[in-house]
């Protein structure tokens, strides 16, 4: 094999440092290490996959689904990715090159496409992770029966697990990532020598999700103290020995490493959509919810305290979503996007162009950046769909994006910005009702490669992942 991508979902360079991973860490001092940093609106792995950003591909998460009405979608697989583009995906190029490739688990691939090779696409897109993995996820398709057999773990999501005992999940999560190596070095060997391998461990991002608060105390305090730091322990040195167990197995002359974002305490929640209404943009169709009194207040935080002291946490307080009256509208926000949209014929509202429309995101943008919380949190709108003009995925773009700090998220419900109530420790995971609990994307993706291969990119530049596309090529030049 002349090349071994390793990818890691939710790994950043901090997480290695900190963490017993001699492996990985050594080969992070071998290679260059680029400073990549993500936008984590557009999907990591696409850009990678593409050599091409989300304006070009349309791979975004939570997009507009462009049908005349509000609805959006997170729907995006290989057939999405463009074909009349200078770079075509790298699956394409390799064969172009004549490399034959093997492909375990990277998420946007599915269909699994004909390669001259072989490919598990990665869960999501409409198939879950829990499910016996389908056919079409497999190339060629009678690779199904192996993964079968072998009893393939496509990834462990918490929710969809059902698993809410805190020993039993991280079990699990350890057993996925070294059953999937195990099956990629026999699924490489089975089906003959190539040129160029890229697998992704996935599970690295689902711990994070949930215990990123527990992470950031095991950093601070240095050492365990707990029987949960153990855990998270014991889970990066088990993946760090998975890392070792594929290249010592498969012997590539090179490797690379790559993540598709890094991981930060996930704090706080915003709500764009209360900024809109207080500065006369938005109306919603629900009033705002009562606001608690002292007394419940004090009660509330009583209880869970004595919870937590016994071991039970409660379930969290979230509000609920308040629902956007589209018809009063002039612009709206929506859950993972951190911008604002006009409210206009894409979601079934008035046609909007030339000054006045330049005008109204102008005036937009300069009450939002005014509004006390904005100024408050660090929120700063400025012109996206404009600066990106004349782009095939132009339609789906936000008129206005909002810069916001690495512990924020647009969850788009509550107040304009609270404090994120899943943010804490989680040793009893029956109070946890979703996926993303203390943890959230950071920009500070991986994206590690020997030096010989840089050709023409500066080690020193600003990147995002569209840089591993050319990378990889660089081997096969």
């Amino acid at each position: 094999m002349k090349l071994l991508v390793i990818g890691l979902d939710g790994m950043d360079r901090r997480l290695v440092d900190h963490f017993d991973m001699p492996f990985l860490q050594g080969l992070l001092k071998r290679l260059a290490v680029l400073p990549v940093k993500e936008d984590l609106w557009s999907r990591g792995w696409t850009k990678m996959l593409s050599g091409a950003p989300g304006t070009v591909t349309g791979a975004f998460y939570e997009q507009p689904a462009l049908d005349g009405t509000p609805r959006f979608t997170q729907s995006f697989g290989s057939k999405n990715f463009p074909r009349d583009l200078d770079r075509r995906p790298l699956w394409m190029e390799l064969d172009a090159r004549g490399k034959r490739s093997a492909w375990l688990n990277l998420p946007t691939m599915m269909p699994a496409p004909a390669v001259n090779g072989v490919v598990l696409g990665g869960a999501g897109g409409g198939f879950s992770p829990e499910c016996r993995i389908p056919v079409q996820a497999c190339h060629p398709p009678e690779l199904q029966a192996m993964m079968i057999e072998e009893r393939m773990i496509w990834e462990t999501r918490f929710n969809v697990s059902g698993i809410r005992s805190t020993d039993l999940f991280f079990d699990k999560c350890t057993e996925a990532i070294w059953r999937r190596v195990r099956i990629y070095v026999d699924m490489v060997k089975r089906y003959g020598p190539c040129d160029m391998g890229f697998f992704v461990q996935k599970e690295p991002v689902v711990l994070a999700n949930i215990f990123m608060y527990t992470i950031e105390q095991l950093m601070s305090r240095g050492k365990a103290s707990s029987a949960l730091h153990y855990l998270l322990q014991q889970f990066y040195s088990a993946l760090d020995d998975t890392l070792r167990y594929t290249v010592d197995m498969l012997a590539p002359e090179q490797v690379m490493v790559v993540s598709d974002h890094g991981m930060a305490p996930f704090k706080r929640m915003v709500n764009f959509n209360v900024i809109l209404e207080d500065i006369g943009v938005l109306q919603h169709l629900d009033p705002p919810p009562a606001a608690r009194g002292i007394v419940q207040k004090v009660k509330g935080r009583m209880q869970q305290a004595i919870r937590e002291a016994a071991g039970v946490h409660p379930v969290p307080h979230l509000p609920k979503v308040r629902r956007v009256d589209h018809a009063r509208s002039e612009a709206f926000a929506h859950y993972y996007v951190p911008g604002v949209f006009l409210n206009d014929e894409r979601f079934g509202g008035r046609s909007l162009d030339g000054e006045a429309r330049n005008q109204m995101i102008s005036s937009i943008a300069d009450r939002f950046n005014a509004h006390p919380v904005a100024k408050e949190v660090g929120l700063v709108a400025r012109p996206f769909r404009s600066e990106h003009a004349g782009s095939p995925k132009e339609a789906l773009l936000p008129e206005l994006w909002v810069d916001h700090p690495e512990d924020c998220f647009p969850e788009q419900v509550g107040a304009a910005v609270q404090p994120n109530p899943y943010y804490r420790t989680w040793t009893d995971l029956h109070g946890l009702t979703r996926d993303i609990a203390s943890g959230k994307k950071s920009s500070a993706a991986l994206c590690a490669v020997d030096p010989a291969f840089l050709g023409d990119v500066d080690p020193v530049g600003q990147f995002d992942l569209t840089v591993v596309h050319p990378l990889v090529l660089n081997h096969f030049s």
